[in-house]
């Protein structure tokens, strides 16, 4: 949402939230990005965690309209990003890097699972949980804690 370029270097020996979106969903998507509002606030301050969510609709989701859901949700600058790019890439990422489920159809309708996907400071995921959910979003939340904080 801000016109730079995310690398894994930003989420080096960070604890990670991934999901996958777009803005002119009005589907699943804006209840998933209420939760992910929740995973947030829930986490205060800690600076071990960031919340990636990839926007499955990169034609349609340029920075600015990013940036303007971004703000929609309250995502903080440093903690959730919301991003963009190359939409054989993205849709790669998410089938086989999340293990997530992102098509589009024939008639260029998105599909998309609404899990989150937890992954841990080495970049191994911990669990999958659906974002529709509050209870399992309660779970995330405090598999996220344990992760973060075992070490302490």
């Amino acid at each position: 949402q801000y016109g730079k370029t995310f690398t894994e270097k930003d989420v080096d020996g960070k604890v990670f939230v991934a999901d996958f979106f777009f803005t002119s969903c009005d589907a699943i998507c804006p209840m998933m990005s209420t939760q992910l509002s929740r995973v947030q606030e829930a986490m205060g301050n800690e600076d071990r965690y960031r919340i990636l969510s990839y926007s499955l609709d990169p034609e349609n989701d340029s920075v600015p309209v990013l940036r303007s859901f971004a703000r929609k949700f309250g995502a903080r600058d440093s903690i959730w990003y919301l991003m963009t790019g190359d939409k054989k890439t993205i849709y790669k990422l998410g089938r086989e890097g999340y293990m997530q489920s992102v098509l589009k159809d024939s008639n260029d309708v998105i599909n998309h699972s609404p899990r989150f996907v937890l992954v841990d400071e080495n970049r191994m995921i911990r669990g999958f949980y659906n974002g529709l959910d509050s209870l399992e979003v309660d779970m995330l939340i405090n598999d996220m804690s344990y992760l973060i904080y075992k070490k302490q």
